[in-house]
């Protein structure tokens, strides 16, 4: 037996709103998402967002003035690098998790691989697993 169109239509608001709040938390997560690394030396310290822009950077008291200019250079360039590479790993994670916590829609179920999908949702991204 079919389900009535009320309680169809209940039971895709729920799933929407399942799936809205898993977005939200998500995108909630990448808003705060902030990494700070030392350089391998400890002379700067640099932090960044996200999307891997630095937001700070912030040099140790006599590290800076022991180093050339070359090597005060790397030192930011290091640290920059892997708390970029970080952030990277953390945002991939947290859309990981998203969307591995979304629910499975009916007609995804229907169309499990991308030779089954109708031409207009082909090649499109889906976060369902």
């Amino acid at each position: 037996m079919d389900t009535p169109p009320a309680g169809r239509l209940e039971q895709v608001l729920a799933e929407f709103a399942e799936r809205y709040g898993a977005l939200s938390r998500a995108w909630e997560q990448m808003r705060t998402l902030s990494v700070t690394v030392p350089s391998s030396n400890g002379v700067v310290e640099v932090t960044v967002g996200a999307d891997g822009h630095a937001a700070g950077v912030r040099f140790t008291h006599e590290g800076p003035r022991e180093l050339t200019a070359r090597q005060l250079g790397e030192s930011v360039r290091e640290a920059l690098t892997t708390a970029r590479a970080e952030a990277a790993a953390r945002a991939t994670a947290i859309m990981t998790s998203a969307a591995a916590s979304l629910p499975v829609l009916p007609f995804e179920r229907q169309h499990r691989n991308e030779e089954e999908m109708p031409d207009a949702n082909r090649g499109r991204v889906r976060f369902a697993v």
